[in-house]
């Protein structure tokens, strides 16, 4: 952990207020590594997400698309979001949030940010922005800017006064802290750093230029004991640089299929499906290693020595020894609640394993952002986006790294003039300090008392009332009957938990806490700052009291109404949705021992436990998961027994995107016809532009448009692979 002061205040903003925040810094400043501390430490239902799939593959993380189910078009403010397609686990999983923290965000759209905080309150019922989750928001706004297409823009320029996402109607009332690292590690030299500072506001002298145009090298070829990698502005640069430098190569050409297990979409994966590399390469990791040896990180850049189908070994530069490559795996996850603890918790819905390299004679300033290098050719000349050029600049360990490929103009270096109005916001570490102080009061005393709040239990009785709406007979009657004990004893509590509540408030304002609360040290524990017994003892008492009130009174006669219906084949699903119910009970049951007070928990809950009932099944059968590659076998296994797609995606409930990818796979050894999976008249669409050149499925998806899946194209692409066999003699 970094304990300068930026950092620790961040933290405790995060961690001790409800306070919305933006954490910023200039390129190289640590704020990958706030985030991953944030992950670790924090006491909050923390979810990670990203504006884009690789952004969210290197968070950690989800994108904020698939989180809210946000469909691609432009937001318009205040529309109502539909959340009737969202499934109970994605309902749970936002309803119990408590931080949301978007990364890159930078390149997160404002209408997105408020389609965001519409479906939160949506969903969680709450006229709160963003129902009442705290937002870490954490980026460089002189970095990579959104991308919005010019007629998305025409719709959305009547509403917003630039794309970026602190222009979102949800921002204009409650704007977050805004709180920015200054201590630079990526680059050691002062005078580098002042320079890039002056890239970044777009205030470089002339004397800057000729700095700067002084590395300007015409037909610079890298010296053999040095790797350089270039930086372009534009894919097809990039594509074209590795292609042709790879093509020059004498040795013998290696491809290496990736493996997509489950659900893992092609926009997010972080490495080519077929990897194709030479003996001479010079590639770059994209993976951190995640073995023991930790030999190699993400942007680290070295020459294969030796490659075979089955191996790869590359030597790093200033390094003696050869690494021996082995296959990384990502994961594509979304969060679910864990039912027995009510936690977040990460589900595992596909991996993509593949060598963890990429042919890094050149690569987009885009993918560049995050990784760090010692040598750099920089292509920036057709820079065309805001940030572009300090981005590429800010890579560079040192200014003696860098060589242009061409002389820097005025007009390649660009910086918005929001994005420096907004860092104009910065408060004083003083002013900052005093709302840290005010703010934890108002946050523990607000917590204090919402760990005893009734709404979810309102909630989870609405959803038993709901259920019964349409059940009639008289196994039914006894359940109705049930419903409205439960509300009643439910009510007869709130004047309990109110008054208890006004005991918290009063506890909280004693001086004495209050003067503790507001303690200036940032890095004081609990013991330091005073004597909270009074509210651990009253907490405790009142813990002692609710648990087993809740236990006897609600969740023991839910579970005998529940015996009643085990067992009968007509009422499976009224007895499914009963469990679930039950489930939630018990997490608002078990939520009392989650009592914290200056982060420290306050609730010794040993004698504390919900009673088992073996008469009642807690949850309901779950299917073994199938063991890597057995599930692709299955399905393979159905198609050959006469099922046809459609028929295998309904029998397994498995995406039909899944399906496909199962059975796709082997379409290049002759087990599966591509017509099976794809129309024939699709594949006579798609056929004419695959050939041994198409690295990814992206840009003839792009030519295609929507009425063609990634799936489909990969699927055709496979096929044309076996026909490249030699299998038949036509090709198209």
């Amino acid at each position: 952990m970094d304990n300068s002061s930026d950092f620790a205040l961040a933290e405790q903003f995060v961690e001790q207020t409800s306070q919305h925040v933006f954490l910023t810094g200039k390129a190289g400043t640590g704020k990958t590594t706030f985030l991953r501390h944030i992950v670790e430490i924090t006491h909050k239902r923390a979810v990670v997400a990203a504006p884009t799939g690789i952004a969210a593959i290197n968070a950690g993380g989800v994108t904020l698309h698939s989180l809210f189910q946000l469909p691609f078009s432009p937001y318009i403010p205040n529309t109502k979001q539909d959340i009737s397609h969202f499934s109970a686990a994605k309902l749970d999983v936002i309803r119990r949030m408590e931080l949301l923290i978007i990364d890159e965000v930078s390149m997160l759209r404002a209408d997105v940010l408020d389609a965001i905080d519409a479906t939160l309150r949506r969903v969680r019922r709450s006229s709160k922005a963003f129902g009442g989750v705290q937002i870490l928001y954490i980026g460089d706004m002189f970095q990579l800017p959104p991308v919005v297409k010019d007629d998305e823009w025409a719709i959305l320029q009547q509403y917003y006064p630039t794309q970026f996402f602190f222009h979102a109607h949800a921002l204009q009332q409650i704007p977050p802290v805004y709180i920015e690292l200054k201590k630079v590690y990526r680059q050691q030299d002062n005078v580098f750093i002042e320079l890039l500072n002056r890239v970044r506001n777009n205030i470089l002298q002339q004397s800057d230029f000729e700095t700067l145009n002084s590395h300007f090298v015409p037909n610079f070829i890298p010296p053999k004991d040095k790797k350089y990698i270039t930086l372009t502005t534009h894919n097809y640069q990039a594509d074209r640089i590795n292609l042709e430098k790879l093509n020059a190569l004498p040795t013998q050409l290696f491809e290496f299929e990736g493996k997509i297990e489950g659900d893992f979409p092609e926009f997010m994966l972080p490495v080519e499906i077929n990897l194709k590399l030479k003996e001479g390469a010079q590639i770059m990791f994209v993976k951190n290693d995640s073995s023991q040896d930790k030999q190699y990180y993400n942007g680290k850049i070295g020459t294969i020595t030796k490659i075979s189908k089955d191996e790869i070994w590359v030597l790093c530069e200033n390094e003696t020894a050869d690494i021996k490559v082995h296959t990384e795996e990502w994961g594509n996850i979304r969060y679910s609640v864990n039912q027995t603890s009510g936690e977040m918790e990460d589900e595992l819905l596909g991996t993509y394993t593949q060598f963890p390299l990429r042919l890094a004679w050149a690569i987009t300033v885009h993918k560049s952002q995050g990784l760090t290098f010692n040598n750099v050719i920089l292509d920036i000349s057709r820079a065309f986006a805001a940030g572009q050029a300090y981005v590429a600049l800010s890579r560079c360990t040192s200014l003696e790294g860098i060589v242009f490929q061409s002389l820097i103009a005025p007009h390649a270096i660009q910086t918005d003039k929001y994005a420096i109005a907004l860092s104009e916001k910065e408060r004083s570490q003083n002013e900052l300090e005093n709302t840290l102080k005010i703010q934890k009061q108002i946050f523990w005393t607000e917590k204090l008392k919402e760990n005893f709040e009734l709404v979810n239990l309102f909630s989870i009785l609405y959803e038993f009332d709901e259920l019964l709406k349409d059940k009639f007979g008289a196994e039914f009657d006894e359940a109705r009957k049930l419903s409205g004990e439960m509300r009643k004893f439910a009510h007869l509590q709130e004047d309990t938990i109110k008054k208890f509540q006004n005991q918290l408030q009063n506890l909280c304002a004693n001086p004495d806490i209050v003067g503790a609360l507001r303690a200036t040290p940032l890095h004081a524990g609990f013991e330091e700052n005073g004597d909270f017994s009074a509210i651990q003892t009253r907490c405790q008492k009142a813990v002692e009291y609710f648990y087993p009130l809740y236990i006897n009174n609600l969740l023991l006669p839910l579970r005998q109404n529940i015996k009643e219906f085990y067992g009968i084949k007509k009422s499976k699903t009224y007895y499914k949705h009963l469990l679930e119910i039950e489930q939630k009970l018990i997490i608002f049951i078990e939520d009392l021992k989650r009592v914290r007070f200056y982060n420290k928990p306050l609730i010794d809950s040993k004698n504390l436990q919900i009673p088992v009932d073996e008469a009642v099944i807690k949850t309901l059968p779950k299917t073994v998961p199938p063991k890597k590659g057995d599930s692709a076998k299955l399905s393979l296994k159905m198609l050959n027994e006469g099922k046809t797609f459609q028929q295998i995606c309904e029998e397994r409930g498995l995406k039909e995107s899944t399906i496909m990818e199962h059975l796709s796979h082997y379409i290049p050894s002759g087990k599966v016809s591509v017509f099976a999976l794809v129309p024939k008249e699709k594949v006579e669409k798609i056929l004419p532009l695959i050939d041994e050149t198409v690295k990814s499925v992206t840009p003839v998806k792009e030519k295609l448009g929507d009425d063609f899946s990634f799936e489909e194209i990969r699927a055709v692409a496979r096929h044309w692979a076996w026909l490249d066999k030699g299998n038949l003699t036509e090709r198209r």
